[in-house]
This record gives C-alpha cells, sequence and structure tokens, in this order.
C-alpha cells in the first residue's frame, strides 16, 4: 500500500479546514502498454475492407476528409469511377492539395458496413482516414490503443 501524510499545511490552508492531517492510502496498479512501445511517436493505423479489399489508413484527426493518393487509387480501385470534386484542400502546412476527384466506396470495420465518400489527390502519402469517417464508422478504440494491467505494485 501507498500512504500519504500530509501534516504540514502551507500558512494560507492552515486557517482553512483542511488543519487536520490528510492520510491517503490507495493501491498503484502499473499499466503496460501493448503493441506499442514507442507510443505515441508513429502512426496510428487502422485496417478497413474497402470494397472487399484491405486498405491501411493512417488515423488523421487532423484531417476533416479521407483521402487517398492518385498511385493507391489505381492500384486498390482502378474499376471504380472517378467523380469531379469541388473540394479544396489545404495540408497543415498550408499548401494547396491537388484534388482529382472522389469515388464513393463500400467500407467495412468488423461488420459495420457504409458507403462513403474518398477523395482522390495527387502526391504521395498514406491513405488518411479523417473526421467524417470517424463520425460514421464506430472504432474498437480498446484494440488502437491495447492497455493491458501487467502487475500490481505496492509499497
Amino acid at each position: 500500500m501507498l500512504s500519504l501524510g500530509i501534516d504540514r499545511m502551507p500558512s494560507k490552508l492552515a486557517s482553512s479546514k483542511m488543519r487536520n492531517v490528510i492520510s491517503v492510502k490507495r493501491r498503484v496498479t502499473l499499466l503496460k502498454f501493448v503493441g506499442r512501445p514507442h507510443w505515441p511517436k508513429g502512426p496510428i493505423s487502422v485496417n478497413l475492407q474497402i470494397n472487399n479489399k484491405p486498405v491501411s489508413f493512417q488515423l488523421d484527426t487532423g484531417a476533416a476528409l479521407p483521402l487517398i493518393t492518385e498511385k493507391d487509387f489505381h492500384t486498390f480501385f482502378k474499376s471504380v469511377l472517378l467523380q469531379v470534386s469541388t473540394k479544396v484542400l489545404h495540408a497543415y502546412s498550408e499548401h494547396s492539395v491537388s484534388v482529382l476527384g472522389q469515388c464513393v466506396v463500400e467500407v467495412d470495420d468488423t461488420g459495420q458496413q457504409q458507403r462513403l465518400p474518398l477523395l482522390v489527390v495527387k502526391g504521395n502519402g498514406p491513405p488518411l482516414m479523417g473526421r467524417s469517417w470517424l463520425e460514421k464508422i464506430q472504432l474498437d478504440w480498446t484494440s488502437i490503443f491495447c492497455v493491458n494491467p501487467s502487475e500490481q505494485l505496492e509499497q
């Protein structure tokens, strides 16, 4: 057990109701992160089935919309119709991102199926899962941020 005894109060607290000694006893649980020893340094990936194909998206809460590069679009969805998009995107660094179009894809995450829009952009980078998809898909946050009690520590 961890015991904390506070027997001296600062002068400002001396006149308050806290003149008595405060004793706190508490059990401390150490938590061990499983699967992410360097978290939060690296990107967080979410594996989804998009049009029945596995695609790994980086979770990006700074992105309003989901996007995929032109190269990945042709790799995963070459038979999907690319529609015109009027969306204008700016990166965090404030430079413009060229939007080539958008498509509607079937997104499946552990049985949750949704038809959702996906932007296709020029450039390089991983597919990004933005906030608009997070509103529609309920992710299993316990599997993304897996924390298990590793041991009990008593002092």
